[in-house]
Formats: structure tokens, sequence, C-alpha cells
């Protein structure tokens, strides 16, 4: 699980475009899987499923006719219900043109279209754009369920904190140069501890009590509408703010001791860690 991170026009999407084989570079090389993106194009698309950013289905089609396109692309049987009832898209979706899909929706499509034939390599960008916290959080475990079966996924990302929470190892990019690689699970990223601070409007004792069931939260403290979360780690404070959100009306928040932001503030900016 790789976090490729890096801010707007460092060169994420040209790299990616180079390592599928949609943009020559100007020099050097490139290899995926041990094939060279300009000479083996169809042996990377063969073994690589992508979740592309900013591109939209094919809107006549329906998410059934989706799948079966991409399996006799690669020449491999799948169960088209099957495999979109995976990423959560429901029967009355399936016989759906995709030009009636939602963002959300689009994304799930992509998404299961990326999974056909059990590719090597998943590279996802931007998976969760368009998806509300429930859907965040679905999309989340089906990636780490990927990496957890052997699939490699390559995840490009602004989030930050999905990165920290999804990935094992991460790299920046600015201006075209990748500054910094690490392992998230090095203690010099980590920090002994992290919070959100939300105001809500309501619901601060039932959201109390949704909060502290949660592993990795350690105290949850309430002073009217304030209430201040320390996680153990940066993944425990993603959980705990989808939480919030599925349990109280969330007015504002704030969070401390993002270790990953600390990382990336210093590798971009030349900010302290």
């Amino acid at each position: 699980m790789f976090g490729f991170l890096g801010p707007n026009g460092a060169g994420k999407s040209t790299t990616i475009n180079i390592l599928l084989g949609l943009q020559s570079p100007t020099s050097g090389t490139a290899r995926v899987l041990g094939y060279d993106v300009e000479t083996h194009r169809n042996e990377i698309h063969q073994r690589v499923g992508v979740l592309p950013e900013g591109v939209t289905p094919f809107p006549n089609l329906t998410g059934i006719d989706h799948i079966e396109f991409v399996a006799r692309t690669r020449g491999v049987a799948v169960d088209p219900i099957e495999q979109l009832c995976y990423v959560g898209l429901d029967a009355e979706a399936h016989d759906r043109p995709a030009a009636e899909y939602s963002t959300g929706m689009r994304q799930r499509l992509w998404l299961a279209m990326a999974l056909v034939g059990d590719p090597e390599l998943v590279v996802l960008d931007e998976p969760t754009t368009g998806l509300d916290p429930d859907g965040i959080r679905e999309i989340r475990e089906l990636v780490t369920e990927l990496g957890d079966s052997g699939t490699t996924v390559f995840l490009s990302s602004h989030r930050l904190e999905e990165v920290e929470a999804m990935c094992d190892q991460i790299g920046i990019l600015h201006d075209g140069q990748i500054e910094t690689t690490a392992s998230v699970a090095d203690r010099s990223l980590r920090t002994l501890s992290v919070s959100v601070e939300f105001r809500v409007a309501d619901r601060s004792e039932t959201l109390r009590a949704a909060l502290t069931s949660q592993p990795g939260v350690r105290s949850v403290e309430i002073d009217g509408q304030r209430v201040t979360v320390t996680c153990e780690t940066a993944a425990d404070r993603v959980t705990a703010v989808e939480t919030a959100l599925d349990e109280a009306k969330i007015e504002d928040l704030s969070t401390d001791g993002a270790s990953l932001d600390a990382l990336f503030d210093r590798t971009v900016h030349g900010g302290e860690s």
C-alpha cells in the first residue's frame, strides 16, 4: 500500500500517466511489474487496474455494460452483478445508464472496473472524491482488504489522513522529484497522540458515548458545544471524525498532532515538523 503525495503541479498525474503508458517520458525509463512502460504497454494494462481521476464513464452504458466491456478487453470471465455489489452499487443501479449516476456512484463503478480480473497492481487516483463519510469508510475498507490480500495498491490522494490511515509506505513528490519516502509505521512519523476538536449544535452526550466506544480513543472532553477527542493514532482520529459525522451535526472541526501533515509541510514548504 503505497501513498503518493504532492502539491498541485508537482507531477503526480504526469507520473501516473507515464506508468500507465498514456504519456511518453521525455527522457529516462520507467518499469511497472518488470515491464518497460513504452514497449510493453499491453502487458501492463492486462495486469493493472486503474481508478482515474476526473474521467467519466460512458454515459449511455449501464453498470453491467461497463464491467462486461472491461472483462472482454482483458479476456476474463466475471460476474458483473457480483462485481458491482462488491463495491457497494445496489441492484437498482446495475441496469441504469451511467449518465444517471452520482459522483460517488461513478467512483464505485470505476473501482469495480479496476478490479476486474484480479489485477496484480491497482492504481487509485483520488478514490474517495465525491463520497460521503459512509462511502469513504467503505472504500477505505475495500482498499485495505485489497492490500491485505496481496494486491499492490498505488494510492494518489490529497487527503493526508486517508493516506496515513491506509498506506504502509509514502512518497512525497515536489517539483517533479521524489523528495521523501518513508514507512508510515516509522515511529519518527508518529506522535504519542493526536486530537480533533468539534463544535456541535446538539447531541454532545450522545456523541461522547459513540466516541468513547471507539478503539484508539483515549479521552473525550465536553465544554459546552466543544468536544475534544484525543486518539492514539491518525487512523483512529479518522474513525473518530467519521463517527462524529454520523452521530451529530458538526458545525466546525480542527485537528492537532498530524505527523504526516508535518512531514508534508517540511518537505514541500520547509516547515517545522
